[in-house]
C-alpha cells in the first residue's frame, strides 16, 4: 500500500527547493505589457497568496514546504470593442455568424536580472471568437443557449485574461532574458492551466440570456516563472491545491468509517442474530418434537413388546398347564401302578407267608420218612 500524499508532497518540496533562485531572478527582473503597439504598462509585482479557505490549510501542514510567492499581474486595457450582436433567434442555417471585432496585437516587454530585453508576442489574438459544441439543435437552443448554424451548435466567447509561463535563457550574449517556457518559444502554448493555453476565454453572449460576462475594457495579464510553486501544486492537485489526507488523517478517517459502517450494520447484525435465533429455536423445536414422536413410537412398540410377551408368556403358561395336567394324570397313573404293585406284592408276600408253614411242615415230614427208610 502506498502514501500518494507523500509522493505528491516529495514532488512538490523539490520544486519548491528550486523556487528560491528562480523567485530571486524574477524579483529583479520587470515586464509591462502592450496592444496593438500601444505605449507599453509595467505590470506590478504581487506577493500575496492565492489560497484560500481548505487550500490554504493544507499548505500550512507540516510536511508541505513553506514559500514567499511572488508573479506580475494586473488588469490592462484594451480598446473599446462593440460586442457581437446575436440574432434572436438560433436557427442561422442560410446565414453567415454575425462578424466579430478584428484581432489585436499583444506583446509582453521583459527586463531580465541583468538588463537584457526581451519580447514575448502573443500574434493577433481575437477577442471574440465563436466555438463549436457538440449538441444537437435542440440541446443547442434550450440549454446551451447557443445559435444553430450549418448543423452545428455556436457560442461566442470572450477573451478573460492571459496567463503566461516564462523561463530564463542563458543562451543570449548580453545575458539571461525571459522568454515563453515552452520548448519552440511558442507564447500561447505558455499558460498556467494544464491545457498549456495561454489565452483564457468565457462564454460570452448567450441567447435571451447573458452569463458572467467580463469587463471588455479590460484584461487580467498574470506573468509566472516556470519553477513557481503555485503552478507546481496546481498541476499536482489539479488546482485543488489539496495533496490528499495525511497518514493519521488516513487512521482517523478510517477508524471514522469503520464506526460508522458499524452503526449502519448494526440493523442487519440485529436482523441476522434474530433471524438465527428463531431458525435454532425451530430446530430446537423441530427436535423436541422428533424426540417426542421417536418416544412415542418407542413406547407403543415396547407396549406392543410387552403385549406379545403376555400373550407369548400366557401361551406358555397354558402350554405349561396343560404338559402339568398331563404330567400329573401319568403321574397318577403311575402311582395307581405302584399301588397296584404294592398290594400285589403284599398279597404275594401273604401267600407266601401262609405257604411257608405248610412247606415247612411238608419237609419236616420228609424228613422222618427218609429217616425212617434209612432205619434197618
Amino acid at each position: 500500500y502506498g502514501d500518494p500524499r507523500s509522493l505528491l508532497v516529495l514532488t512538490f518540496n523539490a520544486n519548491v527547493a528550486n523556487w528560491t533562485e528562480a523567485r530571486e531572478a524574477l524579483n529583479t527582473s520587470s515586464f509591462a505589457f502592450s496592444v496593438n503597439s500601444s505605449q507599453p504598462s509595467p505590470i506590478p509585482k504581487v506577493d500575496t497568496a492565492e489560497q484560500k479557505g481548505d487550500s490554504r490549510l493544507e499548505m500550512a501542514q507540516s510536511d508541505v514546504a513553506k514559500f514567499t510567492p511572488l508573479r506580475f499581474e494586473d488588469d490592462h486595457l484594451v480598446t473599446a470593442v462593440k460586442e457581437p450582436e446575436v440574432p434572436a433567434r438560433s436557427e442561422l442555417s442560410r446565414k453567415p455568424l454575425p462578424s466579430v471585432p478584428a484581432a489585436v496585437s499583444m506583446v509582453l516587454h521583459a527586463v531580465g536580472p541583468t538588463g537584457a530585453r526581451s519580447e514575448v508576442s502573443f500574434g493577433d489574438v481575437k477577442l471574440f471568437e465563436w466555438s463549436t459544441t457538440g449538441a444537437n439543435q435542440k440541446m443547442c437552443r434550450v440549454q446551451v443557449k447557443g445559435v444553430w448554424h450549418g448543423g452545428s451548435c455556436f457560442t461566442l466567447r470572450a477573451l478573460q485574461g492571459v496567463c503566461v509561463r516564462v523561463r530564463l535563457d542563458h543562451s543570449g550574449a548580453d545575458g539571461p532574458r525571459w522568454v515563453a517556457s515552452n520548448k519552440d518559444g511558442n507564447a500561447r502554448r505558455s499558460g498556467c492551466d494544464q491545457a498549456d493555453e495561454a489565452l483564457l476565454y468565457v462564454r460570452s453572449l448567450q441567447r435571451k440570456k447573458r452569463a458572467d460576462v467580463p469587463d471588455l475594457d479590460r484584461i487580467r495579464v498574470t506573468v509566472r516563472h516556470t519553477e513557481d510553486p503555485w503552478l507546481a501544486a496546481a498541476a499536482l492537485t489539479k488546482k485543488t491545491f489539496n495533496f490528499g489526507p495525511t497518514p493519521r488523517q488516513a487512521a482517523m478517517e478510517g477508524y471514522i468509517w469503520v464506526v460508522v459502517g458499524s452503526v449502519l450494520c448494526l440493523p442487519c447484525f440485529i436482523g441476522y442474530a434474530a433471524n438465527l435465533c428463531q431458525i435454532l429455536s425451530a430446530e430446537r423445536k423441530r427436535k423436541e418434537r422428533m424426540q417426542s414422536i421417536a418416544a412415542r413410537r418407542t413406547q407403543a412398540a415396547r407396549g406392543e413388546h410387552e403385549m406379545i410377551q403376555k400373550e407369548e408368556q400366557g401361551e406358555r403358561e397354558s402350554e405349561e398347564g396343560v404338559v402339568a395336567r398331563a404330567d400329573s394324570a401319568s403321574t397318577a397313573r403311575r402311582r395307581g401302578k405302584s399301588k397296584d404293585k404294592d398290594a400285589l406284592a403284599k398279597s404275594e408276600r401273604a401267600d407266601d407267608d401262609d405257604r411257608q408253614p405248610l412247606l415247612q411242615s411238608g419237609m419236616r415230614t420228609d424228613d422222618r420218612g427218609a429217616d425212617e427208610d434209612r432205619q434197618p
